[in-house]
């Protein structure tokens, strides 16, 4: 057990020796156990075969030599057969049977039945015990089968000569393994003796006694080795002793390049801290850019983004590393820059604008700078720098509107302007005819008509102000809940029957600073449009409420800002709109209604007013679910005054001789003016410029109780020729009418001084009430709002 144990040691370490007899060892054990196996086994195959063959032949002998004798019922010579047989000592049985089954002749019967000599699946076997073979033939007569014929044959002879063949080569089998044993031993010894000796000689030189030398004991391959290693060990020897000198040199060169590399790794450390800094320094500058930048791979997945990336866009890097960088854009723009990242990964930097979403779902315009990254020679991704330009393009396209909307104010200015003058010569001259006539007077009812169509086209006129801005507004702290409810009269006659109108009013409404009239001109026109909207008939809804308005709303609608507001919104539910067509409906004269029913400048109007209020308009709109118009006004803390204005008769204005100085330089409507004074109690002097208005001023030594002057003249303006006539008299009393005001007539001075305002066009009682209420109530000088007409 201690030598198997030994042989199954990691610590075991065999020699040559060892490994050759354990290899011949095994070799020889192998064929000894052949030998002994396969030999007797294949002995006793071919013995039991040819047992096998001489029971077949004899049984097929008798077979045939009993068929006719049991064909005929012969027994006699069945029983000579039988009687021959049994000659045969190897025998065992013999059974002769019919086609029934009846045993006709037998031998040791009882022999055959104890080793089963009848067996359904194979008649040919060996018996249990090994001892008998039993078989079986047909008997045929004339290839007919007569009978059946079982015969058992004794192997008992068979198995004692196996047995004693076993013996004997058991016992060559082992000798084989014995002198092959001592062969190997003797091989092994004469084999391995020289190189033991070796390995020993080895062992010494090992622990550096270079002095040994191995024992050359024969001419064969064991005695060249030793000649090869004494050669070897003479070359390392010499060589041992060029080695310690050059150790001696290497030690000097160790200690000589260990000083030079103290001051490389110095000097490296100091570039490693310097690249250290550098890099921490580029990195802050990065983290702390107010520009967006982050890094792609070729694939166009971020490597990295910064922090400002992070603030503005409201993602984590953490959550978009190695995700692709076109879920950041909208759908619009990414072909653009999918176009722009594939010239950049080519060495192509690049310069676009793109628009990316937030997290929160709002949109931010970016302006792009990317170029590549190269690594080896080779693009490996892109950086990309994005400054956020959302609010400059907010305010550009605000620019591009103003400008737009401004040049056209000009030309509906300067137009209203022109057909104020003229209106107002229409206006008044019927108003000083129907004035001496009666209502049963064939001209009278004419000249209304001329009167009715005069008002709509100063209405119109006032629309074209008031979307160019240059109608003068008198602003007050209003509540729209009081306004909406005392024009529902008026908008319900103005809709008709198949529409109906209400109103949803919030309580507590904040108060706004507006213009009564002007509001009430944008309430009629959104209802009317609205009434337009429905030609089958619907339901509009005025709703009021308070609202907060804060950043985020302010980056998705570009007119919006901070703070508190009040909301109008007017809702139909009529034929709704297309987005091309919301993004046109406050353009001035665009109209969808057919030629004859509308002017296109109701909305237009909607749109001036709510700007000169500093408040904007929100639309949504599609086709088939009506349209929503949301007014936002900004919310002051003034509450609204109580104001009741009592009704004027014409005689209440007439005058009583008081002096007017006119100057207009249009003449129908100086005329006019003229003669509807004149004709209602005022003595009237007429200039039609400048130079006159001083020269009868200087020739009546200033004695006028009133300066009635239009603000553009053609020599110069208006407030200034006030201004020098108040210098040579300052208690006269100051009236300025104009078609509109812009900067040819110095409306902030006019707002400035206070001066009493009378807009053309007006009619003979407007005019007549504005110099009654300046010549009673001495305006001239007064700080008060309520002198703007």
């Amino acid at each position: 057990m201690a030598l198997i144990s030994k042989l199954f040691s990691k610590d075991w370490k065999p020699t040559i020796r060892t490994k050759l007899t354990a290899i011949f060892t095994l070799l020889i054990g192998v064929i000894s156990v052949f030998i002994f196996t396969f030999f007797p086994a294949r002995l006793e195959n071919q013995a039991t075969e040819a047992v096998i063959a001489k029971a077949q032949t004899i049984a097929e002998m008798m077979a045939y030599s009993i068929s006719p004798a049991l064909f005929f019922e012969d027994s006699e010579n069945i029983e000579n057969v039988f009687k021959s047989a049994k000659q045969n000592k190897d025998l065992v049985y013999i059974v002769l049977v019919d086609n029934s089954g009846k045993t006709v002749a037998a031998f040791n019967k009882d022999q055959a039945e104890q080793a089963n000599f009848v067996r359904a699946e194979n008649n040919n076997h060996i018996s249990e015990d090994g001892m008998i073979y039993n078989t079986m033939t047909p008997v045929l007569h004339n290839n007919y089968k007569v009978g059946e014929l079982y015969l058992g044959l004794s192997l008992k002879k068979l198995r004692a000569e196996i047995r004693r063949s076993r013996t004997t080569i058991a016992f060559v089998s082992l000798i084989i393994f014995v002198f092959g044993m001592i062969s190997v031993f003797g091989i092994g010894t004469v084999i391995t003796r020289p190189l033991s000796q070796m390995a020993k000689t080895v062992e010494r030189i090992s622990r550096g006694d270079l002095t040994q030398r191995a024992v050359v004991c024969s001419r064969d391959e064991v005695g060249q080795l030793a000649t090869s290693f004494n050669r070897m060990v003479d070359h390392l020897e010499s060589t041992y002793c060029e080695l310690e000198n050059v150790n001696r040199s290497l030690e000097k060169r160790v200690k000589d390049r260990t000083k030079e590399l103290r001051q490389e790794i110095n000097e490296r450390r100091r570039a490693e801290e310097a690249l250290r800094a550098s890099e921490q320094k580029y990195r802050t500058m990065i983290e702390q850019s107010n520009d967006m930048i982050w890094t792609l791979d070729t694939e166009g997945n971020f490597t990295y983004f910064n922090k400002r990336t992070e603030e503005f866009s409201g993602h984590r890097f953490e959550d978009w590393q190695g995700k692709p960088f076109a879920a950041f854009i909208v759908e619009k723009d990414l072909s653009l820059a999918m176009e722009v990242f594939q010239k950049t990964l080519n060495g192509e930097p690049q310069h676009y604008e793109v628009r990316i979403k937030k997290l929160d779902g709002d949109i931010l315009i970016l302006s792009v700078n990317t170029a590549p990254i190269f690594k080896a020679g080779a693009v490996v991704g892109t950086v990309n720098f994005g400054r956020d330009i959302t609010e400059r393009k907010q305010l550009e396209e605000q620019l591009r509107q103003s400008q737009k909307m401004e040049a056209i104010g000009r030309l509906a200015g300067g137009v209203a302007h022109d057909f104020n003058n003229i209106l107002t010569g229409i206006q008044g001259y019927v108003d000083l005819i129907l004035m001496e006539l009666q209502e049963d007077d064939p001209l009278y009812r004419d000249l209304k008509e001329i009167q009715r169509n005069a008002a709509r086209a100063a209405n119109l006129t006032r629309q074209l102000l008031l979307f160019s801005r240059r109608q003068p507004i008198e602003m007050t702290p209003l509540n729209l809940n009081s306004t909406i409810e005392d024009m529902m009269k008026m908008l319900n006659r103005l809709i008709g029957e198949d529409i109906s109108i209400t109103t949803e009013l919030t309580e507590d409404l904040w108060t706004v600073n507006a213009d009564p009239g002007t509001i009430e001109q944008v309430l009629m026109n959104l209802v009317v449009n609205a009434r337009d909207a429905m030609p089958e008939g619907g339901k509009i809804t005025i709703k009021t409420e308070n609202v907060h308005i804060d950043k985020k709303y302010c980056r998705i609608h570009r007119y919006a800002r901070p703070g508190k507001f009040v909301c109008l919104s007017v809702q139909d539910t009529g034929i709704g709109m297309e987005e091309v067509v919301i993004n046109q409906v406050f353009e001035p004269f665009f109209s969808t209604k057919k030629p004859g029913k509308g002017t296109g400048l109701g909305l237009s109007v909607v749109y001036g007013i709510v700007k000169k209020h500093e408040g904007w308009i929100d639309v949504k709109s599609s086709p088939g679910k009506g349209a929503i118009f949301k007014i936002y006004l900004p919310a002051i803390s003034t509450k609204p005054d109580e104001k009741q204005e009592a009704s004027v008769s014409l005689l209440a204005v007439r005058g009583s001789g008081e002096r007017i100085l006119l100057v207009e330089d249009d003449e129908v409507v100086r005329r006019f003016t003229a003669k509807g004074l004149s004709e209602n109690g005022y003595r009237v002097f007429v200039a039609a410029n400048v130079q006159e208005a001083l020269d009868i001023f200087h020739q009546h030594e200033g004695d006028f109780d009133l300066i009635f002057s239009d603000v553009v003249l053609s020599d110069e303006r208006g407030p200034k020729l006030v201004e020098q006539l108040l210098k040579l008299n300052p208690e006269i009393n100051i009236l300025l009418a104009s078609g509109y005001s812009d900067e040819k007539s110095d409306w902030s001075v006019i707002k400035k001084r206070k001066y009493p305002y009378l807009q053309k066009p007006y009619s003979l009682f407007e005019l007549l009430k504005c110099v009654s209420d300046v010549l009673k109530k001495n305006y001239c000088g007064k700080k008060d709002e309520n002198s703007l007409y």
